[in-house]
């Protein structure tokens, strides 16, 4: 067995881990919770470097029809959007790549959800900026002509807010963690969307799929949004200056992944544009 599929074999068996199998550090504003959730997102980022690195893994995965966990109530992935995915969303290159493209950034959305739960001023922080990075590689959203005029306008009215909202950041480190809670828009986002579990039925694949469309790009954008906000925050109470290259890495990212370079790995971004850093 080549030594990727083992990688993979060994990621997957380290889920779950237990309170017991984790000293409690005795800190208030770091629960046992924090350090399982944790856990449980860096053996996600690692499973996203793998199939990032190692394509044919990832396309057997979602060949088998494998969802990203069991993690009820945020995952996504039920029996039908599962054959959505299977079945290809309208797209100028529907094939099974881009299948799998789609795949990995549910995969990405859903552990930033999970790491979205975890409050700001927990003690982890220092290690949630490298977490950070990897999902945001992935939030790759449809292409803009793929969706209606309505739809696009949502979409431009969205990353205007999140431009003016990065520009209005200027909290002071002694205000960073007031009125922090896990409860912020990117998790009342799930659950207010319009068709965020998509439905297929017969006789409306076709207008089920366009709705699939615009919720999934809305929720690219609004994950897009959390890990800008988180970032953004951690520079008031982290290194500023490795979490400011953080923030250009994961624009330079978006900024290629819009341009339509699905492949872009967040490694080659950062040698090519110079942006090394410490991540935490």
């Amino acid at each position: 067995m080549p030594v990727n599929a083992i990688l993979e074999i060994r990621l997957e068996s380290l889920a779950g881990i237990s309170e017991s199998d984790i000293v409690n550090p005795g800190d208030t504003d770091t629960p046992i919770w924090h350090l399982q959730k944790i856990a449980e997102i860096y053996r996600r980022t690692g499973l996203i470097n793998l199939y990032r690195v190692f394509p044919d893994l990832l396309v057997n995965r979602v060949r088998q029809g494998l969802s990203s966990d069991a993690l009820d109530p945020v995952t996504l992935h039920e029996d039908n959007w599962l054959r959505s995915v299977e079945e290809g969303w309208p797209t100028k290159t529907n094939n099974r790549m881009a299948n799998a493209h789609k795949w990995l950034t549910q995969y990405a959305i859903d552990t930033l959800h999970l790491l979205e739960s975890i409050p700001a001023s927990s003690r982890t922080r220092c290690l949630q900026p490298f977490m950070l990075v990897v999902c945001a590689s992935e939030l790759r959203a449809p292409a803009i002509d793929d969706t209606s005029p309505h739809e696009n306008l949502n979409l431009d009215l969205l990353a205007q807010q999140q431009q003016q909202q990065q520009q209005q950041q200027h909290t002071t480190p002694s205000t960073a963690f007031s009125g922090i809670s896990s409860g912020s828009d990117f998790a009342q986002f799930f659950n207010t969307i319009p068709g965020s579990v998509p439905t297929v039925t017969e006789g409306s694949v076709s207008s089920e799929h366009e709705n699939d469309m615009s919720s999934f790009a809305l929720k690219v954008f609004q994950a897009r949004k959390f890990v800008r906000g988180r970032l953004n925050l951690f520079a008031n109470v982290l290194p500023p200056l490795p979490i400011r290259t953080c923030v250009d890495l994961v624009e330079a990212i978006w900024t290629k992944l819009d341009s339509g370079d699905d492949n872009s790995y967040w490694i080659d971004v950062m040698m090519d544009r110079g942006l090394h850093t410490t991540m935490g």
